[in-house]
């Protein structure tokens, strides 16, 4: 069965190069891509979910990853990897060896271009693709098709580890991240989701209308769903969870490895968030954007940005992710005890309970979110 819209032919044909793979032999409910990079497990693939796709798109940045990468093969698949730019069936698994050319976007990329191919020509039956990590535990609730009928979902997720200071670090990075929504939530934001690629599943026709992932080294998913929630919806969901493995990590140049060990060597006592009012400044420009008053935007926003806004057929949609994210950044930060007490979070000598209050308070504000139309 070959499933063809414009939208995507016209992607597959002039955005993509896809890996040499030979004709699939069986049909799959679901595509799960992930990225693998000097990856000594492939957690997801320990208890696959009954009859999904797992599209490993293995790459390396140097001698070390590129060995690791072969151990890894050749311990999960019992064969060697494959040659660059070729994939191998290997049971209901893709294996792809993507080289050393390209970072997590690009893996993303030749993963779920492959997946959107397979969904075309019948061998994968649902239309939404899915992204993790080697380091993710998924629910088998995962690829349950949303209701929604195009754009991106990003999953609940969570962090898990032993007790450790790395592990403080990544929950206080949770927290921070937990926070930033919660801000914009309240600024009725149209952008108030989590940017985290190991939990991203998006419909086919809109993964080709934004043009695939951006091949970055680091951040890929921040501008991927930027892109997605100007031409359709994304929704968060608050469960089922997706379980991510704290560990070290310098895979990439910035996220949340890199942010949890900056937290680690600054100190935790010394340990900032996002000031909450400037969420209430922002939600401010929602609201003048919103009503067309873009000139009385001068006392918030740089001249500049006021005369582009003014120049924009579509204000909110100028106004995107990256701007509000750093509109929230460019001001001074506060303790995160005082943060808590502005949200009404009861603190905890535990950092795990900590954690788990800050979620509570941003599915609650879930609850009640209305955010400000886009178009």
């Amino acid at each position: 069965m070959l499933r063809s819209t414009k939208t995507i032919d016209k992607y597959l044909a002039r955005q993509c190069k896809l890996p040499a793979f030979s004709e699939a032999s069986a049909r799959f409910d679901s595509a799960i891509v992930v990225p693998v990079c000097s990856e000594p497990s492939l957690t997801p693939w320990i208890t696959p979910l009954p009859n999904a796709l797992y599209i490993f798109v293995f790459n390396d940045n140097g001698t070390a990853a590129k060995a690791q990468n072969e151990q890894t093969h050749r311990s999960y698949f019992n064969a060697p990897m494959p040659p660059v730019d070729v994939g191998r069936w290997c049971g209901n698994a893709l294996t792809i060896n993507g080289g050393s050319e390209i970072g997590v976007g690009g893996a993303r990329k030749i993963g779920c271009d492959v997946a959107l191919s397979l969904w075309r020509h019948g061998v994968v039956r649902s239309p939404w693709l899915h992204n993790t990590d080697a380091d993710a535990e998924l629910s088998p609730d995962h690829v349950r098709p949303p209701s929604q009928t195009s754009g991106a979902v990003c999953h609940a997720f969570r962090h898990q580890g032993s007790e450790s200071p790395l592990h403080t670090g990544h929950l206080l990075y949770e927290i921070h991240m937990r926070l930033f929504v919660c801000g914009l939530m309240k600024a009725k934001s149209p952008f108030a989701f989590h940017t985290i690629g190991s939990t991203i599943s998006v419909h086919a026709v809109t993964y080709a209308q934004v043009r695939g992932f951006p091949k970055r080294d680091a951040g890929e998913d921040f501008h991927f769903l930027n892109k997605v929630r100007k031409v359709a919806p994304v929704s968060q969901r608050c469960h089922p969870t997706v379980t991510l493995k704290i560990r070290e990590s310098n895979r990439t140049p910035f996220g949340t490895a890199i942010s949890a060990q900056e937290i680690i060597q600054q100190g935790v006592s010394n340990f900032t968030v996002p000031h909450p009012h400037q969420f209430e400044r922002l939600q401010q420009i929602y609201g003048l954007l919103h009503d067309g008053k873009i000139s009385e935007l001068a006392p918030l926003l740089p001249a500049a940005l006021v005369e582009q806004l003014k120049n924009s057929k579509r204000p909110m949609l100028t106004f995107d992710a990256l701007k509000t994210r750093r509109f929230v950044l460019q001001a001074p930060k506060i303790p995160l005890v005082q943060a808590l007490e502005y949200w009404q979070i009861d603190s905890s000598d535990s950092i795990d309970s900590l954690r788990e209050n800050v979620a509570e308070c941003e599915n609650a504000l879930r609850s009640t979110y209305e955010p400000f139309n886009l178009w």
